[in-house]
């Protein structure tokens, strides 16, 4: 303590801890370290009975259980298109299982963007939407996601729930070549909890200017991703999709069952992840206490 700062309150205070003073007025250390085994719980064990000074290992416990930094939450971004075998597969086996364990949202943010690239141009021209299959089919997962704001969500979030479960649901029809069929599509959304034909349903959403309106909102994070490839990783032309970002590292989950196997790199190689697991296994693997859906 510097003698020019400031005199620091002292602590306890004689109304705190009356016991923790001498008759004299100054501090009783075996009472002052009673007082702070009080205070801290049981967690502080080396500040032991009849010590008269704290140990430099329990002094770094109690700093360290008020200066250690918040650990910000795991974010999980992904991009598909409606298209795509290798998405439909993904999303199916490594997405909806990890969307289903309803990891605590405060811990775990997700993002799911139905958008690759060559979607851009569009977004800013509906009548072109509409003449591209890869587009247009992508209208209507982009509405089962408008709950989500196409943005990183809570992991245990409905509206994301939902969004998933229509969208493993619709994409076996568009990437399985059987196009948009509006029967499926409406089953697909009663399924996932959507409602369809009220003029607020996905239907009203998916063929009409809201629709539109979201497709230009997606294109805000896919933009973002393709910065993060090209501007700070250095790629020279985009990996296949579907892109997944695990905090931002791009991920390959190709492997049997979508197991993720490791870390895209700009020269198409890959660095091996330490342990592959599927995207929920890594996800839970980047929390400091696992919760019992991990």
């Amino acid at each position: 303590h510097s003698p020019q700062s400031p005199p620091r309150h002292r602590w306890p205070t004689a109304a705190a801890c009356p016991g923790c003073r001498a008759a004299a007025g100054a501090y009783d250390p075996a009472a002052v370290l009673e007082r702070l085994r009080g205070f801290y719980g049981p967690a502080y064990a080396d500040l032991r009975p009849g010590a008269t000074a704290v140990s430099p290992g329990a002094l770094q416990g109690v700093v360290s259980k008020y200066e250690a930094p918040v650990r910000p939450p795991v974010v999980v971004e992904v991009f598909y298109y409606t298209l795509c075998p290798h998405c439909q597969i993904f999303l199916q086996l490594g997405l909806a299982p990890l969307v289903e364990a309803q990891l605590p949202g405060d811990r775990v943010k997700i993002n799911v963007v139905p958008m690759y690239p060559p979607m851009l141009p569009a977004s800013r021209d509906p009548a072109l939407c509409q003449e591209q299959p890869f587009c247009q089919w992508a209208l209507a997962p982009l509405c089962a996601f408008r709950g989500t704001l196409l943005r990183p969500t809570a992991a245990d979030s409905l509206a994301l729930l939902r969004g998933v479960r229509f969208a493993t649901c619709d994409i076996t029809y568009t990437a399985g070549g059987k196009g948009r069929v509006p029967s499926a599509t409406a089953q697909c959304a009663e399924r996932a909890g959507l409602d369809w034909a009220s003029p607020q349903g996905l239907r009203a959403c998916a063929e009409g200017n809201e629709a539109f309106d979201l497709l230009a909102r997606g294109s805000q994070p896919l933009l973002q991703a393709m910065n993060t490839l090209h501007n700070q990783l250095g790629f020279s032309g985009p990996p296949t999709m579907p892109w997944i970002f695990l905090d931002g590292q791009p991920l390959s989950c190709d492997g049997h069952d979508a197991t993720c196997t490791g870390k895209l790199m700009p020269n198409g190689g890959l660095v091996p992840l330490l342990q592959a697991g599927t995207l929920l296994e890594l996800v839970c693997s980047q929390l400091d206490q696992p919760t019992g859906n991990c």
